[in-house]
């Protein structure tokens, strides 16, 4: 976690970074676009478990094969606009941090790191409980 830096209580008292981000956050004009891949990708899960579950269900390579597919499909869709919007948004999200990052003094970011492995602590802690 070294080198990470995220001070979520810096940006909201921030009123200006936050209603900059807010406002030009770049999924907030796609989120038809978002939701439609959205369902795509439910809709896609669906067919595909239903293949399997038919009676005459496919061999263990063919659900691997059509498992993987539906994998593929979701981390890169096959919705060009989409993975246009995705990057626009990944790109304004990093844009955002950046700024973030500016704007937050070497202490700011030092607690927000502790805070940060204090959480990565808690769940290492949680699955070491299963």
């Amino acid at each position: 976690m070294s080198g990470s830096c995220l001070c979520c209580k810096h940006v909201w008292a921030n009123p200006a970074l936050t209603r900059s981000a807010l406002m030009q956050n770049a999924c907030a004009a796609s989120r038809t676009c978002c939701y439609a891949e959205r369902l795509r990708r439910q809709q896609d899960m669906l067919q595909t478990l239903r293949s399997l579950a038919s009676p005459a269900g496919p061999s263990t390579a063919q659900a691997a094969a059509a498992l993987e597919g539906v994998f593929n499909r979701a981390i890169l869709s096959p919705d060009l606009s989409y993975r246009n919007d995705a990057r626009q948004i990944k790109l304004h999200n990093c844009q955002t941090f950046a700024e973030l990052h500016n704007i937050t003094t070497p202490a700011q970011r030092q607690k927000a790191l502790a805070k940060l492995q204090g959480y990565e602590q808690d769940v290492r802690a949680l699955l070491r409980q299963q």
